[in-house]
């Protein structure tokens, strides 16, 4: 295991709501299965906490899977851990962002909006998190996304991306004033992945695969190396996670149509519920 800052590709959340999970919190129980969806707009967030208060967040998946892979997206806390079973026991073999390695998840001092963290595979069909302190002191801790998921490749090389779109589905309309009205959506992703004279064979195999998939996948183009951007935007920002699907026909051929000087491919990504 290794965080590269490739371009990384997961399985589709193994703790979704929708698909059974349920989460049990110690605080704020009407709030609890939140984290458990796919929407970045609504959040868990814990009642009459503060940093002498620990928090448990406590999630049953419907059967036992295996995992390798958690995110905790867009939160605040700054001491955490995360265990599995029920009878609550450590991970091994962890990394994580910043250069983080331990045999467990186990955080004193974390300063980002989203963790992430890879270790040993385990077979379990529970999780708990548990929250001590937040980056802002005594503030009420919250989190929006728990992923537990399973990595399905990261990109050797780099493909180019093109027309990332971040699409807000923005509706206009005519007051009788003459004024403009305009309605927004939440935010919807999609981009392009092209390939030109490429020739990683790895690289070529994970995106044939997703091109094959019936389901959806979680895409993550700052490849858990958020800092190697010079600019922070919107897509490349650690907490950008994508759940995707291909989207549009696969154009493929060989550069020049000689076979030996690699391929040009594109696959078309958008973002599903």
């Amino acid at each position: 295991m290794s965080i590269t800052g490739g371009i990384s590709f997961y399985d589709e959340n193994k703790s979704l709501y929708n698909n059974g999970a349920l989460a049990v919190a110690s605080s704020n129980l009407s709030d609890q299965n939140l984290p458990l969806g796919t929407n970045k707009y609504f959040k868990w967030s814990s009642f009459g906490s503060n940093d002498s208060t620990t928090e448990t967040y406590t999630i049953t998946l419907p059967a036992a899977v295996s995992l390798s892979r958690i995110f905790l997206m867009d939160h605040n806390l700054k001491k955490f851990q995360i265990k599995y079973g029920t009878t609550p026991i450590d991970f091994t073999g962890v990394i994580g962002l910043d250069s983080y390695s331990d045999s467990k998840i186990d955080i004193t001092d974390f300063t980002r909006n989203t963790a992430y963290f890879e270790f040993d595979a385990v077979t379990t069909d529970t999780l708990v998190l548990t929250m001590d302190t937040t980056q802002t002191a005594n503030a009420e801790k919250f989190l929006v996304q728990f992923i537990a998921t399973n990595e399905i490749g990261t990109l050797l090389g780099y493909p180019k991306l093109n027309n990332i779109k971040l699409d807000r589905d923005i509706k206009r309309s005519k007051s009788i004033s003459g004024r403009s009205h305009i309605e927004k959506s939440y935010e919807s992703g999609s981009f392009d992945l092209s390939l030109k004279r490429y020739s990683k064979q790895d690289d070529i195999d994970i995106l044939d695969a997703l091109h094959d998939r019936e389901t959806p996948f979680l895409a993550w183009l700052c490849g858990g190396l958020p800092d190697q951007f010079t600019t922070k935007q919107r897509g490349f920002r650690v907490q950008d996670i994508y759940n995707m699907e291909i989207s549009r026909a696969m154009s493929n051929a060989y550069d020049a149509n000689v076979y030996l000087m690699g391929v040009n491919q594109k696959y078309s990504f958008q973002e599903v519920v």
